[in-house]
């Protein structure tokens, strides 16, 4: 009975993971290339060990105004304050942990998420394109793949800890075009390294938080109707970071709040020798600090020892030079 019950598991899990694949998969900010923004959530930093790990997502995003500074001048407030987006993305990562160990006793491994995107718009900024949309439609987005130093069954206060270090570089393999504003790939390499940790207060409580940092190089081909063929734009330094907070409901489900912030460094540089060549100055609305802020639910599941699901929903607020929204996301993560 046990082994059916888990290979029923199993063959469920390889159902959605081609479902998920069949789904039309979000991109990232106006110059910010696409982060993780609550993608990763429940027991984040709690890999039990050595193994393989499988990891399915699927996240919708559907952000109903693009949010700017007080200071940006009309029209370009209205313009993009009135442009809707929506995407989808479909987002598989393998993450292999060895059975090499690295001190404090934790062990080495490697990671790799390979992401489909979506995309779609609405608003008046189309009208304003030459090609009369904003966006790149959907594609494959940009490989992310990086070392992995795990520390699992560790303690902190006493409390069970689980903590790991990630040196993910974000590689522009997905697809771009410098005659849209919005792309499934960034044209860029990103620095993007984490350190994520999973604590358990109670038996029945864990907190999990992932901390980003993100340095990105420049692009050499932005959007070309608005920069013009010479230009380089470099989106500025960030910091974005992922938690969750849980509490064991009934057996084996858990629910909480989950969310995400992102909040730039330093504004973004261009090196425009050409002149824009819009019919009305942009630069102000897109070479500005962005940031945000969201919260919302999340339910979590572990059905087996080595499977589990959650689906989380976030409210953003506080935005600032980028879409402001409402996001879901559906987790799937299955360890052989």
């Amino acid at each position: 009975m046990e082994r059916i019950r888990r290979w029923t598991w199993v063959l469920t899990f390889m159902a959605t993971v081609a479902v998920l694949g069949l789904c039309p998969p979000q991109a990232g900010a106006l110059n910010q290339p696409p982060y993780n923004l609550g993608l990763t959530n429940a027991l984040d930093g709690a890999i039990p060990g050595p193994g393989v790990y499988m990891m399915a997502y699927s996240q919708f995003y559907f952000g109903n105004k693009i949010k700017l500074n007080d200071d940006v001048p009309e029209p370009v407030n209205s313009i993009l304050g009135d442009t809707n987006l929506t995407t989808m993305a479909a987002v598989w990562q393998i993450a292999y942990i060895s059975k090499l160990e690295i001190p404090g006793g934790g062990f080495f491994g490697w990671n790799i998420v390979i992401p489909v995107v979506v995309i779609d718009s609405d608003g008046p900024i189309n009208a304003l394109t030459t090609r009369g949309q904003i966006e790149n439609t959907g594609g494959i987005g940009d490989i992310i793949t990086g070392p992995v130093f795990q520390w699992s069954g560790k303690s902190l206060f006493g409390k069970p800890y689980f903590h790991r270090v990630e040196l993910d570089v974000i590689f522009p393999s997905g697809k771009y075009c410098d005659e849209f504003i919005l792309n499934p790939g960034s044209n860029i390499v990103t620095i993007n390294p984490y350190y994520a940790f999973t604590m358990f207060p109670t038996p029945k409580t864990d907190f999990s938080m992932r901390i980003h940092y993100a340095w990105n190089s420049k692009n050499k081909d932005p959007y070309v109707d608005l920069y013009g063929p010479d230009a380089e734009l470099r989106p500025g330094q960030n910091i974005h970071f992922n938690y969750t907070l849980q509490h064991n409901v009934y057996k084996t489900l858990w629910a909480g709040i989950s969310g995400y912030c992102m909040f730039q460094l330093n504004d973004d540089s261009l090196d425009n020798p050409g002149g824009l060549t819009a019919a009305f100055n942009m630069a102000d609305a897109i070479v500005q600090k962005e940031r945000v802020f969201a919260i919302g639910p999340i339910f979590s599941m572990t059905p087996l020892k080595n499977l589990l699901i959650s689906w989380a929903s976030a409210w953003e607020m506080g935005a600032k030079m980028r879409p402001e929204g409402f996001k879901t996301t559906f987790k799937i993560l299955y360890g052989f």
